[in-house]
């Protein structure tokens, strides 16, 4: 699993929390590198489906930057994002890894961007960074804090607060 960065066959994988970013010329039509290991900290369930995500930009002509989910160490393909944004898998074993790949020999990227991610189910969320279990919004991952509505909807009248939906 690479953090910071890591240069295969000319290209630069660059990893900044939950950003990868592609540069360099290729030498080679899939210069790839692994995102997670099979022995690292991703904890799939067994049996459960799950959603893989990408959300690519500046990827330049003639080029494709693309997930591959394996498990089995490496022989066993459970989902490629390659012409879709997301694709459902089932793990059969505990160990799994994800791969990013920027495919195209001779093509020169210059600072293409990933954003990807998994989640538990079938339906592909927006993009939302790990936190790492730290409380979001939160000043070192702010977000735009939403006001509840509907049954929960509170004012305040005076001394004392009234539902105001009603109910």
């Amino acid at each position: 699993r690479f953090g910071g960065s890591i240069t295969v066959s000319g290209i630069t994988f660059a990893r900044d929390n939950n950003m990868i970013t592609v540069s360099g010329t290729a030498t080679a039509a899939y210069p790839q590198a692994t995102l997670i290991r099979y022995d690292d900290t991703l904890s799939l369930e067994i049996g459960q489906t799950y959603t893989i995500s990408k959300n690519v930009a500046n990827v330049p002509n003639g080029g494709d930057l693309y997930l591959v989910v394996y498990e089995n160490n490496g022989q066993t393909t459970l989902a490629t994002l390659k012409n879709a944004d997301s694709q459902t898998f089932t793990p059969t074993e505990a160990h799994t890894s994800v791969i990013v790949v920027a495919q195209g020999n001779g093509v020169s990227w210059n600072n293409a961007t990933m954003y990807a991610q998994i989640e538990l189910g079938s339906v592909a969320t927006g993009y939302e960074p790990y936190t790492g279990g730290a409380p979001s919004p939160s000043p070192d991952y702010p977000q735009e804090i939403q006001a509840v509505k509907g049954r929960n909807l509170w004012q305040w009248a005076g001394a004392k607060y009234v539902n105001a939906s009603g109910d």
